[in-house]
């Protein structure tokens, strides 16, 4: 059996638009410019698929994502034929998710989903690996990026809820590109520090 190809969006798009211009980026998917986007991008899916299983998009910070994309999403990974999908999607997201789809009264969307319970919070020794599986998603494979005292001051800081995790490491990581720091601090890692009013 050959491997299915997984992809990663850690980022959520507002417009359906944009959200297929990144997903074929990450997909590398050639949208061709005298077609219609949509379109372009199921033969592009549909060429991913053949001679392989299908293949899966998860979707990080799927809460995110716009009501014009959720509204989208399922027409857009299915062919014109029922139940014939094109990938499997996997939506990350925040428990506020189920809400905001009653919200916009999108059944269709919300009855093609499995819920499943809330992540439970990290403990202090899985945040190092948690962290390396998001680099490695993302294609980063050289040496630890966050310091032994930058990891417990994360913990410490998120409590181990994921999307905190998440969302302090991704602030860190910028703060100390933008700083020229090879490797990030427990400083960089208390969000107070770099979000002064200077």
């Amino acid at each position: 059996r050959e491997k299915q190809p997984v992809f990663y969006l850690p980022e959520s798009a507002l417009l359906i638009e944009d959200f297929i211009q990144y997903a074929a980026d990450v997909m590398k998917i050639d949208l061709l410019a005298k077609r219609d986007i949509f379109d372009s991008f199921q033969d592009g899916l549909t060429r991913l698929g053949v001679g392989a299983s299908k293949p899966v998009l998860l979707i990080d910070n799927a809460h995110n994502l716009g009501k014009d994309v959720l509204e989208n999403i399922v027409g857009l990974f299915q062919l014109k034929l029922p139940n014939t999908p094109l990938a499997h999607l996997v939506l990350a997201a925040l428990p506020t998710m189920e809400s905001r789809l009653q919200a916009y009264e999108l059944d269709e969307l919300a009855e093609t989903l499995t819920w499943l319970p809330p992540m439970q919070p990290l403990h202090e020794q899985e945040i190092e690996s948690y962290i390396n599986l998001a680099l490695r998603a993302v294609n980063y494979d050289g040496h630890p990026l966050f310091t032994e005292d930058a990891l417990r001051t994360l913990a410490k800081q998120t409590k181990g809820i994921p999307a905190l995790v998440n969302d302090i490491a991704h602030d860190a990581l910028f703060v100390s590109f933008k700083s020229g720091q090879k490797l990030i601090t427990a400083e960089v890692c208390v969000p107070h520090l770099y979000f002064s009013k200077d």
